[in-house]
């Protein structure tokens, strides 16, 4: 896991990262992509990763990517290395606000 890679072999735990990153981005834009795609076939954007066909796995904890979902905009994230959920904040707001974590997100705005 990526965890262990980080603490076992720092050098490559930061090459690991920058990989799993650029995956997780890929694969939230596709999920984002597949949830824009759902909501106009029936209507409604998919208020969860379940009603999306396929598997959709964050990289960093094998467990699903997360949406959340709002009238103005659809965000698709993954928790990130530290394997905590900061509810779809980006690195960029968490700076902002002063919150220490950060989640990995593509953020669609729909209005």
């Amino acid at each position: 896991s990526y965890s262990v890679v980080a603490e076992e072999l720092p050098p490559f735990g930061e090459v690991v990262g920058y990989i799993l990153g650029a995956e997780t981005i890929r694969r939230c834009t596709c999920v984002a992509i597949e949830a824009l795609e759902a909501g106009l076939k029936g209507g409604l954007i998919p208020s969860s990763i379940d009603r999306l066909p396929g598997k959709w796995i964050d990289p960093f904890t094998g467990e699903p990517l997360k949406i959340r979902h709002g009238s103005e905009e659809l965000c698709v994230y993954s928790v990130g290395p530290d394997g905590v959920d900061d509810g779809g904040m980006s690195k960029e707001e968490a700076k902002k606000s002063g919150h220490k974590g950060w989640d990995y997100t593509v953020t669609i705005h729909l209005n």
